[in-house]
């Protein structure tokens, strides 16, 4: 499953607040409740959108407060849902549209769900930003489709490692913008467009280590064929796996590349060169989607069930 950056990958959108929130005492309309609990030594600022449309914005108390947990319930079907757990306030200031400020300051769990509770879908990506450590469960899941970290159709659920904010920066192979907090992703920080987020750096070493390997693909294996576009930026095109990189036929090159297990039987970022951000995320967040179609050859992977009773999202989790 593709994990685009989560500015490509949203329909924006402001109106129709009254309704997607509905009252909890409505039995008529078909509803989904959703539990966000703050399980962090601080407190969290809840943003949320779903059908491109806001949620209201909720405080957090610390762990332990009183108010420490919310709960939304939302219409369905509920598409393009994103929940952000905010470490600062100062995200209330930005609009719930603009997923890659808010992004700079929060963890986001995204999920779908459609009418009749059918088909709950939940997903942790850090392609673009590697935040804060979270948890999403579809509780009362029926069949849990088990492609991350769920193993039990009683616990359907898809986590990071516990970590703090302060593990995603250390090591870091990227930078950050300003006092923003985290880890920023190799598509973001390597983007060539002049008009892409603030920040990058297109022409430091890191964009440029998968290079040699994107040009010379071919000669290893016939069927890797980056396209003239591609190779215009090779390691760009690898790290967020486009043009044909994207392809059924090209995003199994794209994972091994990525890996650095194209035309080699060794682990997974053990021979360099490979994409040492996608090395930096799994070693501190665990399988999480960290490049598009991190979910290849089953490193990472969204959780899904064929119907749920409602979903429980957790900042801070004791894992």
């Amino acid at each position: 499953m593709t994990r685009l950056g989560a500015s490509a990958r949203l329909t924006r959108g402001i109106a129709g607040f009254a309704a997607l929130l509905l009252s909890v005492s409505s039995s008529s309309a078909d509803t989904f409740q959703i539990d966000v609990v703050n399980n962090c030594a601080t407190p969290v600022w809840v943003r949320g959108q779903g059908n491109g449309n806001p949620l209201e914005n909720v405080a957090l108390s610390a762990k332990g407060g009183a108010s420490a947990k919310t709960t939304y319930t939302v219409a369905l079907p509920f598409s393009s849902g994103n929940i952000f757990g905010c470490w600062t306030d100062k995200a209330n200031s930005i609009a719930v549209g603009d997923t890659w400020d808010l992004e700079k300051y929060c963890g986001m769990a995204e999920m779908s769900i459609n009418a009749g509770k059918a088909g709950p879908n939940i997903d942790i990506s850090f392609v673009d930003i590697l935040t804060m450590s979270m948890r999403i469960e579809i509780t009362g899941a029926d069949h849990c489709n088990a492609g991350g970290s769920a193993v039990l159709s009683s616990e359907c659920f898809q986590k990071t490692n516990k970590f703090a904010l302060a593990d995603a920066q250390k090591s870091c192979p990227t930078t950050t913008e300003g006092d923003t907090v985290g880890c920023w992703g190799a598509v973001k920080y390597c983007d060539p467009d002049p008009n892409a987020a603030p920040g990058g750096k297109p022409d430091s070493d890191f964009c440029k280590q998968l290079d040699a390997v994107v040009k010379g693909c071919g000669s290893v294996d016939p069927g890797c064929k980056p396209s003239a576009d591609d190779l215009k930026h090779p390691t760009y095109a690898v790290y967020g796996c486009r043009g044909f990189f994207s392809t059924e036929a090209g995003r199994t090159y794209c994972g091994e590349i990525n890996r650095g297990t194209f035309g080699n039987k060794e682990a997974a970022y053990t021979k360099a060169p490979f994409n040492t951000y996608a090395q930096h995320v799994h070693a501190v967040a665990g399988n999480i989607y960290a490049f598009p179609y991190d979910d290849v050859g089953n490193q990472s992977g969204d959780v899904g069930a064929a119907k749920g009773d409602g979903m429980k999202i957790t900042y801070c989790p004791d894992n």
